[in-house]
C-alpha cells in the first residue's frame, strides 16, 4: 500500500477513535460498544500488525483496565487462507526449488491461517510427514512500514496530548514490533 495512504489510515483510525472516545467521555454520545470494544475493533480493521500490537497490550494487566484486557484478548487471527498457488510460490521462492522436488506431496488445503501464516501438511521424499508454515506475502513489508508509520503517529499523538507520556507508547510499541518481528522470523522455530 502506498505509504502515505497507509500513514492516513492509521492516522484517521485512531484520531477518530480518540475523537469518539472523548465523546463518550464528555457524555456527548452514548455509544453502543464498550469504548474497549471500541478500541478492540480499530486495531482490528488495520490489520495484522495492530491486532498484535492489541494481543500484547492485552497481557498488560499491569497497564490496562480490565476491561481493555478483555476486549483485546478477543481479538483472534481471522483471516482468510490465501491460495495455494500462492503459497506454493512462496515456498518455491524461499527454497529454492518446485514443490515436485522438494515433496513427495503437499496439500494445498491449508490446516489452518493466520494474521502471520498459514500451515500445509505435506510429506518430505524420505516419507517423513512435516508441516510447512508459509508467511503471508508482503507481511514483512507491511509490518515494517507500519510500525515506521504508527512511530510516526505516536510523535505527533503525544505532541498534541502530552498527557499520554505517562503510558509509555513508545516503548509499548518498541517491545511488540520485536515481539512481532520474532514471529515472523521462521528459522527460529526450526532450531
Amino acid at each position: 500500500m502506498n505509504t502515505l495512504r497507509r500513514f492516513f489510515q492509521i492516522a484517521w483510525a485512531i484520531g477518530t477513535h480518540m475523537l469518539w472516545w472523548g465523546l463518550v467521555r464528555l457524555r456527548v454520545i452514548k455509544p453502543s460498544i464498550s469504548p474497549a470494544r471500541h478500541l478492540a475493533r480499530m486495531l482490528e480493521g488495520l490489520g495484522t500488525t495492530f491486532v498484535k500490537l492489541g494481543q500484547g497490550l492485552s497481557m498488560r494487566q499491569d497497564f490496562l483496565p480490565d476491561e481493555y484486557v478483555q476486549a483485546l484478548q478477543s481479538l483472534q487471527d481471522r483471516v482468510q487462507p490465501f491460495p495455494a498457488p500462492i503459497a506454493r510460490r512462496e515456498i518455491e521462492a524461499a527454497l529454492g526449488d518446485t514443490i515436485e522436488n522438494l515433496f513427495a506431496s503437499f496439500e494445498d488445503e491449508p490446516l489452518a491461517a493466520a494474521s502471520i501464516a498459514q500451515v500445509h501438511k505435506a510429506t518430505l521424499p524420505g516419507g517423513q510427514r512435516v508441516i510447512v508454515k508459509v508467511r503471508r506475502p508482503g507481511l514483512k513489508d507491511q509490518v515494517s512500514q507500519d510500525i515506521r508509520l504508527l512511530r510516526i503517529v505516536l510523535r505527533i499523538l503525544l505532541f498534541l496530548a502530552p498527557q499520554l507520556q505517562r503510558y509509555a507508547l513508545p516503548d509499548i510499541v518498541r517491545e511488540n514490533a520485536l515481539t512481532l518481528m520474532k514471529e515472523m522470523d521462521f528459522r527460529q522455530e526450526m532450531r
